[in-house]
């Protein structure tokens, strides 16, 4: 099992698009912030030529930071078809959203979810958001995606991540939760059954943050491997940035 390609986007919305393998994964990590209400992200929209694909929810969680959303959430699409799948996520308005669309091979087509967990902290001063299953995973071979959103009263530039978050590989990273959103979005790949947990810490003392976890593990296929992926990564979080990981080819942004 393998990460395959990466698109990384912040902004209004904006569509992110990858062209996937056929019998492929993918899944869409986002950290967002609703000035209107605390309310969760809807699911976004699959476009795959003129049909859309069923998009899945592992977790989509609200959090309030007073009346506003602190957003967390983790979509995934199984079975991918060998053409441009384009996803389209809720607008809600200028800056505060920050999404990775990644494509992984080697996981099971059908029921790939296996154990998931979620936490939250809300209108406290905290440095820290720990998420762990109760469940253990089901097989030995799996891949576990996490993600952490943060955002505090006044907030600060750069919320001093632990960066990457321990056994993990990092996709992308936002610090500022000073005048937009902080989040963290890491996977790792596992050989041996267990519950799974990762805990996210910073350094920004905000007399008030809410803070929003999530984990999931999900299933490779009998041939999809285990054991750790290390991968190299290039991330421009400014712009949707198309990149190659471990010397794959034939990608085109």
């Amino acid at each position: 099992m393998a990460i395959s390609k990466v698109q990384s986007v912040t902004g209004t919305g904006t569509v992110i698009s990858l062209t996937p393998q056929a019998g492929n994964w993918l899944t869409l990590l986002s950290s967002c912030f609703n000035s209107v209400s605390s309310t969760a992200e809807t699911t976004p929209v699959a476009s795959v030529g003129a049909s859309t694909k069923p998009v899945l929810i592992q977790d989509k969680l609200s959090a309030a930071l007073s009346s506003q959303g602190v957003l967390g959430s983790i979509f995934y699409i199984e079975n991918t078809a060998a053409t441009a799948h384009s996803v389209t996520p809720q607008n809600f308005g200028a800056g505060n959203q920050h999404r990775t669309l990644v494509e992984f091979n080697g996981l099971v087509t059908s029921s790939s979810l296996d154990v998931k967990a979620s936490a939250n902290i809300t209108n406290s001063n905290h440095t820290s958001q720990g998420t762990s299953t109760t469940a253990t995973t089901g097989q030995a071979d799996e891949l576990v995606l996490i993600l952490c959103t943060l955002a505090g009263s006044p907030g600060a530039a750069d919320v001093g991540w632990t960066d990457p978050v321990s056994g993990f590989t990092t996709l992308q990273k936002a610090v500022n939760d000073s005048s937009d959103i902080a989040g963290l979005h890491s996977f790792k790949v596992i050989a041996a059954t267990g519950t799974q947990s990762a805990t996210h810490n910073w350094t920004d003392t905000s007399t008030s943050q809410t803070s929003i976890a999530l984990i999931g593990a999900y299933k490779a296929a009998a041939s999809g491997g285990g054991g750790a992926t290390t991968v190299g990564i290039l991330l421009d979080p400014a712009m949707m940035t198309g990149f190659f990981i471990g010397g794959l080819s034939g990608f085109t942004q």
